[in-house]
């Protein structure tokens, strides 16, 4: 997908969007309280969405303006529907596996939370198996109680 002739992606992901949703032009007008003909104007490229429009469709589908405007977001499907913005390390992974961080700082954060998680999930599994040998001491002395 190529940006449109503004050099931007509103068009594309508007009908991406739309069609990710199941949503009829007719629906997502209504959603953004636009008028069916203007959501063709603006997948078409023909119109551009004011920027209340904007805000309200990603806060609707939980994705940044930034996303909205700047990236492909049939391309970073994991982002869209605000998965990055409940955990941002799935939005830096689909970002990095679509080939759209160019930074060496993104690639370091990834790294660094990956190793967060590594660690908070050996914490758990220790955890678990502390749980369990005190559940089984508890047993052991209500048998012998």
């Amino acid at each position: 997908m190529n940006k449109n002739s503004e050099n931007n992606y509103i068009s594309h992901n508007i009908k991406y969007l739309r069609s990710e949703k199941n949503l009829g032009q007719d629906e997502f007008a209504g959603i953004f309280d636009v008028s069916r003909d203007v959501i063709g104007t603006y997948e078409r490229g023909k119109a551009t969405p004011k920027l209340e429009t904007i805000m309200a469709i990603c806060e609707y589908f939980k994705i940044s303006i930034d996303d909205f405007i700047n990236r492909d977001l049939s391309k970073i499907q994991d982002v869209v529907y605000g998965h990055y913005e409940k955990d941002p390390l799935i939005g830096l992974m689909a970002q990095e596996k679509a080939g759209s961080m160019q930074n060496a700082g993104y690639v370091n954060m990834i790294n660094d939370l990956r190793g967060r998680i590594e660690d908070k999930e050996r914490i758990i599994k220790m955890l678990e198996a502390e749980i369990k040998r005190l559940k089984g001491n508890e047993d052991y002395n209500a048998k012998t109680a």
